[in-house]
């Protein structure tokens, strides 16, 4: 049998997720059996939760970096949250709140337009990016809640972004 360390592993030994794989003459079953005798203990649910908590990140990390959508009332803008633009945003945000005459001529939106943005629009979209991020955070929290609290497999599947 071979085993080899990985952190989805559904085998435990030490603390240390594992794969167990049969060497050419074993079936699955031998190799199992072997790792077994070996001190090795099967968690399969603990090794999926790890899984699901992985694939929640994945989204939640897709869901911050891909943007979202004002409400009508605050203009409908798209509202790009990469890292880069976070950065500029944070950035025109501190100016702005110490100098409420601040402005940026040509912000380049994510629809190619290039726009003022005035002292107030400034803090509010720093201010409903900082909400954006934080909801994004909160659901995986919440998601990764549900995941831990989960007793079964069909459990575990049922917890999608």
């Amino acid at each position: 049998m071979k085993i080899r360390q990985h952190e989805f592993g559904p085998f435990v030994k030490e603390g240390v997720r594992h794969f167990v794989q049969p060497d050419e003459e074993q079936t699955r079953d031998e190799a199992v059996a072997e790792a077994l005798a070996d001190g090795y203990v099967r968690d399969g649910l603990g090794a999926m939760k790890l899984r699901k908590k992985s694939e929640s990140a994945s989204s939640r990390y897709e869901q911050e970096m891909g943007g979202f959508q004002l409400p009508p009332e605050q203009g409908g803008l798209f509202v790009r949250t990469d890292s880069r633009t976070r950065t500029l945003l944070n950035a025109a945000a501190l100016r702005a709140a110490s100098d409420p005459t601040y402005k940026v001529e040509n912000w380049k939106t994510a629809e190619g337009l290039f726009i003022t943005l005035t002292n107030a629009m400034i803090l509010t979209l720093n201010g409903a990016v900082e909400q954006f991020i934080a909801g994004c955070f909160a659901k995986e929290a919440a998601l990764n809640g549900q995941i831990d609290a989960a007793t079964t497999v069909d459990e575990i599947k049922a917890i999608n972004w």
